[in-house]
């Protein structure tokens, strides 16, 4: 959540500790989460929110925030300020608020964990990233229609794919902030880890994407991850969609997934 800054609390508050927080809070759908949910959907907030989780700067070119507006999370707690940008203001929000922006299209997937699971009891990673890629092309509705968080609608969607999956016997760990220009995920599912960079296209994405997952990969001591890279465009040719590329950065082996 904090990209390469240390957690402030992870002294006291281990990733257990914060994985059962966001379980407990979520499964009760106590008032407080309620609360959030509405917070999440005014317009002021889905502004800055949905940049944080994309990791694009607030004050940009095609966004401008007022300083009001950034006070306005400041003070409802949500956010913090980080030592270069904005960040979620602790490690359970930063479970909290993507799975709550995705817990409803979970409901709608029509998928069962079960089918994702080998008979050793791993997950299979490339069934579920091949269904994903299908299901997307079928149903990019999800996409296009959405009416809020729309330029986080392509994570926002692979996030509630893959938290819907693993929820069958796994965990989802996230990295981000505004600024970072990217969004890091990490699933551990029984004796594997699998990571995962989200970035939209842009004119350094590639680039930027293959680095930066190399020094995550680094960080977590694995030896390969996957690049998504998603349109900021409709789509014009769909036989482009879902298209795999193999690389290699810096000792580690990323593939590379355009949707």
């Amino acid at each position: 959540c904090f990209g390469d800054h240390a957690l402030p609390f992870e002294t006291t508050i281990t990733v257990a500790h914060v994985k059962n927080a966001v379980e407990i809070l979520i499964q009760r759908r106590d008032v407080h989460l309620d609360q959030l949910d509405d917070k999440l959907t005014e317009p002021r907030v889905a502004r800055i929110i949905e940049r944080v989780l994309i990791g694009e700067e607030v004050l940009g070119d095609d966004v401008q925030v007022s300083n009001e507006d950034q006070q306005y999370l400041l003070d409802l707690g949500l956010l913090r300020m980080g030592e270069s940008s904005l960040e979620v203001a602790n490690p359970i929000y930063c479970e909290v608020i993507p799975r709550e922006l995705t817990v409803a299209r979970q409901r709608v997937l029509g998928q069962n964990p079960a089918w994702y699971v080998k008979s050793d009891g791993r997950l299979d990673i490339e069934k579920v990233l091949k269904v994903y890629i299908e299901f997307y092309k079928k149903h990019s509705e999800f996409i296009t229609k959405r009416k809020t968080y729309t330029e986080a609608a392509h994570h926002l969607l692979f996030m509630a794919w893959l938290q819907r999956i693993v929820n069958g016997g796994g965990s989802i760990s996230r990295e981000y902030a505004a600024g970072l220009g990217r969004h890091d995920l990490l699933i551990e599912f029984g004796p594997d880890s699998f990571a995962f960079e989200l970035k939209l296209s842009g004119s350094q994405t590639f680039e930027e994407g293959r680095v930066q997952l190399a020094a995550y990969l680094d960080r977590l001591s694995l030896k390969f991850g996957r690049l998504i890279i998603f349109s900021r465009h409709a789509v014009e040719d769909w036989s482009t969609v879902g298209r795999r590329q193999q690389i290699s950065e810096n000792g580690k082996e990323i593939e590379v997934i355009y949707l």
